[in-house]
């Protein structure tokens, strides 16, 4: 039996006809006899594809939220009916969120449900700023902190909080990575890796004292970046992981330069696809 099963609840890309793509990311993660759900999408898919997927919600021992933006919270509201115990995240998920694109039109990716409705529906907050274990081999890392080193590898992006003096750059400082402990290595779960690859393997070595790591799997946001930075990124990421799995915001272009580095070890993970470990 497999110490850790990972299966693609939400994703962007999809291949089976009775499932639903989207914008978004949503893991389901058994480990050890213990059952997360690690984000929740942008609240249009989960419900119908758990539901194809045989995915019981109501047997999750918790919620794990990367960060706060609507990709990646907007099933919380849906799954409150499922009478979740306990919710993982920063503090700072509910705060206003806004992104700009390439074209300057700026919208809300703020998470579409109130703090105030989630502590309404009993659904017990655990937050954290620092690393904190949430089962047995499983850590959420806490806040990732820059240096100049790793800034340089923070993908591209624009996104602000709102002030009373206006929008504010914000650095999205409640992205948080999933560390879970297996036999092969270390695992990475990451939401979108906005705070850059390197500040995230920086901090998974510092809380796991590894050098190295199995698997890195999520979304590592590259839809804007370009073949410079995709190669720098795919470089690195080879120093570190044995296997892959990029998602979500990878991009396609994303997906195969880091393809060409590894092979059959950058594995695509399509809505409805279990890799084990």
């Amino acid at each position: 039996m497999s110490q850790l099963c990972i299966t693609a609840v939400v994703n962007n890309w999809v291949e089976k006809p009775y499932l639903l793509a989207e914008h978004g990311l949503a893991l389901y993660i058994e480990y050890e006899g213990k059952k997360f759900l690690f984000d929740t999408g942008s609240g249009e898919t989960l419900l119908l594809n758990a539901s194809n997927l045989g995915i019981d919600l109501t047997s999750l021992d918790g919620v794990i939220i990367s960060h706060g933006h609507k990709e990646h919270t907007g099933g919380l509201s849906s799954l409150l009916a499922f009478n979740i115990k306990k919710l993982y995240a920063h503090p700072n998920i509910f705060e206003e969120k806004f992104s700009r694109d390439s074209k300057d039109l700026i919208r809300n990716v703020s998470a579409p449900v109130s703090h105030l409705l989630i502590e309404k529906s009993g659904v017990e907050l655990c937050f954290n700023t620092k690393p904190v274990e949430i089962a047995p081999g499983m850590i959420l890392s806490g806040e990732i902190p820059l240096d100049e080193e790793s800034e340089e590898f923070i993908p591209p992006g624009a996104f602000y909080n709102w002030t009373p003096s206006g929008f504010k750059q914000e650095m999205i400082l409640d992205e948080q990575a999933l560390l879970i402990k297996t036999d092969k290595g270390w695992v990475i779960v990451c939401g979108c890796c906005h705070r850059g690859i390197l500040a995230t393997i920086k901090k998974a070595q510092q809380i796991t004292a590894s050098e190295k790591f199995y698997m890195l799997i999520g979304g590592f946001h590259l839809s804007d970046a370009d073949h410079e930075f995709l190669q720098k990124f795919s470089h690195l990421l080879s120093q570190y992981f044995s296997v892959v799995v990029p998602m979500h915001c990878s991009s396609k272009k994303g997906f195969l330069t880091i393809y060409k580095i590894y092979g059959k070890q950058c594995i695509s993970l399509f809505i409805g696809d279990t890799i084990e470990v």
